[in-house]
């Protein structure tokens, strides 16, 4: 895989973990089909399954390198099917709170740099 690949992979990973979280925030709790779609609503973009669940994994455990964002439990849906639904934990909900003027800190750091590039 190229650097290019790596960094593009990496910066799309962080979108998507950030989304993942704000769709949590906005329904209460989640599933992933119900993330997935939440996302390709907001961005036009789908989000494949091999890289949804695995974030999600990171979000929800506390080991290293995970983050205890999310708790999941599964609750019987229809049919008798168990579906693994996601909420929000107290870190989870803070992180939330710094991530917006995060992203905004890191978009304006990298507008002043290119810019800064392209008057030389």
């Amino acid at each position: 895989m190229s650097l290019e690949e790596r960094l593009e992979n990496e910066v799309t990973a962080n979108l998507i973990t950030f989304l993942l979280l704000k769709c949590v925030q906005q329904y209460g709790r989640s599933y992933g089909y119900q993330m997935k779609k939440f996302i390709q609503e907001k961005t036009g973009k789908s989000i494949p399954e091999g890289t949804l669940y695995p974030i999600l994994s990171k979000l929800r455990d506390k080991k290293p390198p995970r983050y205890g964002y999310l708790r999941s439990f599964r609750e019987e849906v229809q049919g008798g099917r168990k579906r693994r639904y996601y909420e929000l934990t107290e870190r989870g909900k803070s992180q939330l709170k710094i991530w917006p003027k995060k992203w905004l800190e890191l978009n304006e750091f990298v507008q002043t740099i290119l810019n800064h590039l392209n008057t030389e």
